[in-house]
């Protein structure tokens, strides 16, 4: 506020020095000099004033600047720029040690707010800093001034633009217009209201906003109060108060803000968090509107939120959380607690988006987009953190999980979160991460298990279940090094086991495989006859990491006397896989649950499974030809000489027997 007061009174000072004795050369460049290097002076930066300077003697003392341009030496951009700023001052007021502006007016303002991929701001001055830290240590002083009277304050067409490419955000504010009247510091209450669009790089067009309010300003008492506080952002509706005590010593605020129903898929809609549905908007159902009041309040070492009520359609959300900011000795330490009830987001996800994807896609498939995320190793050095959320259930579409208990704790650059056992799909499932950072490689470990699990549920969520019923009991524990997700699948590693009962299971690709396999039979024996849905007494397997996901996979399954074992992997960027499998038919004593011809037992018949993800399952798997072709010609071999060595045995006179088999060896093994 000081800074304030500071360079109105150095614009009234100019007025002054016009008013005295120069008014035939206020529009000469010395002039227009003296006023750049006072600028210069006090904050480091410069101001050219391209335009005409007027200044005004009736009725009020005034100064207009015309196509004034703001900025900071060594930055390309510009800081600031306005077609004009009007200043209009009560020049008598003056000798009274108050400073009452009659009008202060701006117009097609443009700000740039620029942050580089260091972090560094072109706005940084090293001499504003020292101002500002000066005018801080003053604050407890006595004002030059007793009081600051702005009569009309009005700011119309204003842009900004801010750019951190630091954390790769940016944000626009356009038609930015600010009113005001009988702004003051001595405790009298004025209105402020304000209106702009908003927009950032994901909506796909600006959102207006609003701001009202009734505002007390006490500078003498270090006192700030935002009553009847209101912010509009078409659907939501945003009232409270705001209050600031002790600005000039050891500032502490409170505050409440509430926001009664709206509809918050209207809301995520607006700020292009959520794609509008095809079919329009539909009419509101309770269960589509949201609404919520907290009440806050810090300090400068603290900030705490005793209660926090969120609504969302009938279930009710109750938080609460502190904050101790971080010292020279210790980081910033949070604390959190969510309880609530039966919370159903169905309305507010949009089941349209993946229809439209759907709908849309065409027979080819984009290549993806190649990303990569940082993992937030530098947020886990910053905090200490501990909280839980303690749900009723979850409901998403169809799905619906009960029992929720998540729990996080960072503390040392580790952090971990655990989930207890959640009711979902008919059984349970629960998992557990833990990022150590403390390294400069930091590893991840997780472990996550379901018991009875219902496929037939879970199907609908993944498409490709829908060939195997029955309740999955699994067991996955994996680690990975890294400081970025692409760093951390690169190096998986572990293993998943699971079983799966009750089950019945769509093997129609394995149908598909063997009929193949039996079409270069030389009996031309057929597995036609195989039913399409099987029930197997077993079905259970592992798959194994090591290094990632792209190579050395091992997988085993077991399927009563199916086996199928092999090694691949996964591109989770290019969206397929590569694996060589053994489909194996097994013979007794396994109970013979897939019926097959004896000639085909006990034989791994080697398999090629390399597909995309989103080709028909059909196209998954195929035998390797040349080597099915190779095992029917050593089968056809073997059968020969069997028959030849029981030919031996019953009809060749034992004294020449094993010369006959020395033959029959030496013609088989050539």
């Amino acid at each position: 506020m000081k800074i304030l007061l500071k360079i109105i009174a150095l614009l009234a000072l100019f007025i002054l020095i016009g008013a005295v004795g120069i008014v035939y050369y206020v529009r000469n460049a010395d002039y227009r000099s003296t006023i750049e290097e006072a600028v210069a002076d006090a904050t480091g930066y410069e101001i050219t004033i391209a335009g005409d300077l007027d200044v005004e003697f009736f009725p009020t003392l005034g100064i207009t600047l015309n196509d004034v341009r703001l900025s900071n030496p060594g930055q390309r951009q510009e800081l600031m720029s306005t077609s004009a700023v009007i200043l209009r001052v009560n020049f008598r007021e003056l000798f009274n040690e108050r400073i009452v502006v009659e009008e202060l007016l701006a117009s097609d303002f443009h700000v740039n707010y620029y942050i580089t991929a260091d972090g560094s701001s072109i706005w940084q001055s090293d001499k504003l800093g020292a101002m500002v830290s000066q005018d801080s240590a003053d604050s407890g002083a006595a004002s030059d001034f007793s009081e600051l009277v702005i009569d009309r304050i009005s700011i119309n067409n204003t842009s900004i633009d801010y750019q951190d490419l630091s954390s790769g955000s940016r944000y626009q504010v356009a038609n930015f217009n600010l009113e005001s009247r009988d702004t003051n510091i001595n405790g009298r209450p004025f209105d402020i209201q304000l209106d702009f669009d908003f927009e950032n790089d994901g909506m796909s067009e600006p959102v207006p906003m609003s701001l009202r309010s009734n505002v007390i300003v006490d500078l003498n008492q270090g006192n700030l109060n935002f009553n009847n506080l209101a912010f509009t952002v078409t659907p939501l509706l945003l009232q409270g108060e705001v209050s600031v005590i002790n600005l000039n010593n050891n500032p502490q605020f409170t505050g409440n803000l509430a926001a009664d129903s709206f509809s918050l898929p209207g809301l995520l809609q607006r700020l292009g968090m959520l794609e509008e549905s095809r079919s329009g908007a539909p009419t509101l159902t309770n269960e589509q509107l949201a609404a919520f009041q907290m009440q806050f309040s810090g300090n400068n070492s603290e900030a705490t939120m005793p209660s926090l009520t969120l609504r969302l359609g009938e279930a009710e959300v109750e938080a609460s959380g502190s904050a101790r900011f971080a010292t020279s000795t210790a980081p910033m330490n949070i604390s959190y607690s969510v309880i609530g009830g039966n919370i159903d987001l169905s309305p507010y996800i949009n089941a349209d988006a993946d229809e439209e994807t759907e709908a849309d896609a065409g027979p080819e498939t984009a290549e993806p987009a190649q990303t990569d995320t940082q993992l937030p190793t530098d947020l886990l050095s910053s905090m200490n953190l501990i909280g839980s959320v303690s749900l009723a259930s979850i409901t998403v579409n169809d799905m619906r999980f009960d029992n929720i208990n998540l729990y996080t704790n960072i503390e040392d650059n580790l952090l971990d979160l655990e989930l207890t056992p959640v009711s979902a799909f008919d059984g349970s499932l629960q998992g557990s991460v833990r990022l150590d950072a403390r390294s400069d490689e930091p590893a991840l470990s997780t472990r996550f298990s379901t018991e009875s699990l219902n496929l037939l549920q879970l199907a609908p969520s993944v498409s490709r279940f829908n060939t195997v019923t029955g309740n999955l009991n699994m067991e996955a524990e994996h680690s990975g090094r890294g400081s970025s997700v692409n760093a951390l699948l690169d190096t998986l590693s572990g293993s998943t086991t699971f079983t799966v009962t009750d089950n019945s299971v769509d093997i129609g690709l394995i149908k598909q495989v063997f009929t193949a396999i039996a079409a270069l039979s030389p009996d031309g024996s057929s597995i036609q006859q195989w039913p399409d849905i099987i029930r197997f007494n077993e079905l259970g397997g592992y798959i194994t990491l090591d290094e990632g996901l792209q190579v050395n996979q091992n997988i085993k399954l077991r399927m009563d006397n199916f086996d199928i074992t092999g090694s691949g992997g996964i591109d989770l960027a290019a969206g397929n896989f590569d694996y060589d499998l053994l489909f194996t038919v097994l013979g007794d004593p396994f109970t013979q649950t897939i019926p097959i011809g004896e000639l085909y037992h006990d034989i791994s018949w080697p398999v090629q499974c390399s597909a995309a993800f989103d080709d028909p399952v059909g196209q998954y798997c195929g035998p390797d030809f040349n080597a099915v072709r190779e095992i029917f010609t050593q089968i056809g071999t073997n059968a020969v000489r069997s028959r030849l060595e029981e030919v031996i045995s019953d009809q060749v006179p034992e004294e020449v027997q094993d010369s006959a088999r020395g033959l029959l060896r030496n013609l088989f093994d050539r």
